[in-house]
Parts: structure tokens; sequence; C-alpha cells
């Protein structure tokens, strides 16, 4: 049997899982999961547990704000389960990792690392708000750390048509894995990004295999004046690729079998 492990703060997002294309977009069943007690459960896992196998419709798991430690396991044979928070994050906010994700119009929050993984993912129209003054005077916020680990590894995160605010300073990404691929296109970014732009954390002088491009982004900090000299511009083909919702993440028209919004 095969199993999605992962570990989970409660945040503003949702998480969709889905292996089969049977089923007619309906969300029939809420569970509750509340720390004190006043919910379903009081642990992800127990709510989890108490959706049947092979289950034939959506389930939302709603988590109410807190500190859940677990280790978080989904069979593989119950796949269609939403899991939602309702609080924010100040550091690694949303672990994109291990498939290929879709979010729209999302709001996303952190300082430190808050998107980060070796998702293979699309952003669109998402508000990514950056919340430096929450961390020590004069540190810098870190929106992305991603963690693409060689030439042939497909991930990377994509962010399309977004905005970028809060406070600063900082950075539009740090390399977490040496081949690190991130593309913000036709991006708003407000003055709170750092004139350099990104950072190679552990990988300085090893910065050729790094990916990161800006294409057609506008506002204070979008100014590549002082950027990195190493930041690269993509290949018109490269850039058709990774902004290609089909070509880059929905092989096989899974975007289209997930659930409706508001449903």
């Amino acid at each position: 049997m095969q199993f999605f492990n992962f570990f989970l703060n409660s945040s503003l997002l949702v998480l969709v899982l889905s292996m089969s294309t049977k089923t007619d977009g309906q969300v029939r069943k809420t569970i509750i999961v509340d720390q004190s007690g006043h919910g379903s459960f009081t642990t992800i896992q127990n709510a989890i547990d108490s959706v049947p196998s092979n289950n034939e419709a959506w389930t939302l798991i709603h988590v109410k704000a807190g500190i859940y430690n677990e280790k978080v396991t989904i069979p593989r044979d119950k796949p269609r389960i939403l899991l939602q928070g309702e609080s924010y994050s100040v550091q690694d906010t949303l672990t994109d990792s291990e498939g290929r994700h879709y979010f729209e119009n999302c709001y996303i929050e952190g300082a430190v690392d808050f998107i980060w993984g070796n998702g293979r993912s699309i952003y669109q129209g998402c508000n990514l708000n950056v919340t430096a003054s929450a961390q020590r005077s004069g540190m810098a916020a870190y929106i992305t750390a991603q963690a693409r680990d060689s030439v042939v590894d497909h991930s990377g995160f994509v962010f399309k048509e977004g905005w970028i605010f809060g406070t600063g300073p900082a950075y539009l990404g740090r390399a977490y894995k040496p081949y690190a691929r991130v593309l913000f296109y036709r991006t708003r970014m407000s003055g709170i990004i750092v004139p350099q732009g990104w950072s190679a954390w552990n990988y300085v002088k090893k910065e050729n295999s790094i990916v990161y491009a800006e294409v057609d982004c506008t506002g204070a900090g979008a100014n590549k004046s002082k950027r990195v000299a190493w930041e690269k511009k993509l290949s018109s083909k490269d850039l058709s690729y990774l902004l290609d919702i089909n070509t880059f993440i929905n092989n096989g028209g899974w975007i289209q079998r997930q659930p409706k919004r508001g449903s």
C-alpha cells in the first residue's frame, strides 16, 4: 500500500488529494478537527482514519487553528480528501513538495522560506504577504526555498500575475537545493524586495545551476538594475514550457477533475 506522508502546520491553504476521475466535484461531508474538543476529532489523523476506504465523495477536513504535532498519513485508497486550515504562519507556511500542484487566487503569508519544497507548481494570481516584521529586527524574509536537486528534476515554482506586498526587506528566494528553479511572471512587487533579489544560500560560487528568473514584473520591487548577476534569462522555449499549465503540471488533465470552489 502507498501512502502520503507529511507534517502539517494549520494555515490558510487548501490541500487537495485526488487520484481518480470518478467524482461529481461536490464536497459531501465536512469534518472539524479542533484541539479544544469542540469538533469531530482532536487530531488530524483520527479525522482521516474516519474516512472510509475507496470513498466516492469528497470529504473536507477543516483544521481549526493550533499546533498539531503529528505525522499525518493518508492512504492511497482514500482518494478524495481536502485538508483546510484557518490560521497563519511565519516559517515554512506551505510545504510544496513531491508532486504537481496548482494554486489559484490564494493568500499565502510568512517570513522565512514560507513557500518551500521540491514541488512542481503554478501559483496563479496569488497574493504573497511578507511579514518580515514578525522576526527579529533587521532580519530579511525569504519568500521561496525551492529544492530542485538535479538537472533531470522537473520541479519548480512558477508565480503568475500575482502580488507581493507586506513588510521587508525580503528576498524572492534562496536556493534550498543546488538546482532550485523559481520564475516570477507578470508579478506586481512592492518596494520590500531587496535590490539583489535572490540568495544562493549554501551554493555560493555554484550559482550556474540555479534557475531564478523574473519576466515582465512591475512595481518598485521589480527594478532589476542591481539584481544578482547570475539571475537567468530564460529562452522563449523554456519560458513557454514553464508558463503553460498543461505542459508543466496538468499532465492527464487532473486539474479539471478537482472539486469546485465553494461546493
